[in-house]
């Protein structure tokens, strides 16, 4: 599956003799995709720089049902933009700090927050204007979870939630260069949380 929101692009299921590739819905791919018909991996052929963002395997078995994540990130052939990626895992309920790298913001900064692929923004800064916010995001998963650090421009995310689990991209615009930063999040869930909240609610019965 690719992005956030999960689209799939290719199912293998060898007791029905399902083995299928799909092309994204906006039609990125370009039938440039591919399955190794011996363990199941996904090549992309002809990479791109919209083939950037977050893929997820799904392997179902009678064992177990296991996740992997990949964080992509496809850079221009020119190397026009400076563009790092870090891989974040935490549990569910714990805080993730996505920093900037900066010491301290300059009053000629323009830093903005974007989640996904489509590129939801989520936090901005710009001290000409006066602008220092955070948002929710469009569909309103972070509700007032996030906040901004006053001197970095770091975003962190409180109580995080596995649905927060995606790809961050931080640009950072200033007199000498333009700065992209990528950050791929992935939250797992907390069991030991989740048997907390039993053994809280069979004491309150």
């Amino acid at each position: 599956m690719f992005g956030n929101e999960g689209e799939l692009l290719a199912k293998i299921n060898t007791k029905n003799k399902i083995f299928e590739i799909y092309d994204s819905d906006d039609g990125r791919f370009e039938d440039r995709l591919e399955l190794d018909h011996q363990n199941g991996s996904l090549i992309i052929r002809d990479s791109k720089t919209t083939d950037s963002g977050c893929y997820t395997m799904k392997i179902i078995n009678k064992r177990a049902t296991i996740y992997k994540r990949f964080c992509v990130t496809v850079s221009d052939a020119f190397g026009a933009e400076t563009d790092q990626t870090k891989a974040i895992s935490v549990k569910e309920g714990e805080d993730v700090a996505l920093r900037t790298g900066e010491t301290e913001i300059q009053t000629e900064d323009d830093i903005l927050w974007v989640f996904g692929d489509i590129g939801d923004i989520i936090a901005e800064i710009n001290l000409n204007v006066k602008i220092f916010k955070t948002y929710d995001g469009d569909d309103g998963r972070f509700r007032d979870r996030l906040e901004l650090d006053r001197y970095t421009g770091s975003l962190i995310i409180r109580n995080s939630k596995t649905t927060d689990s995606g790809v961050y991209t931080v640009k950072i615009i200033n007199k000498r260069a333009t700065i992209y930063k990528r950050f791929c999040v992935t939250v797992s869930e907390n069991l030991l949380h989740y048997m907390k909240i039993i053994v809280s609610n069979i004491l309150l019965l």
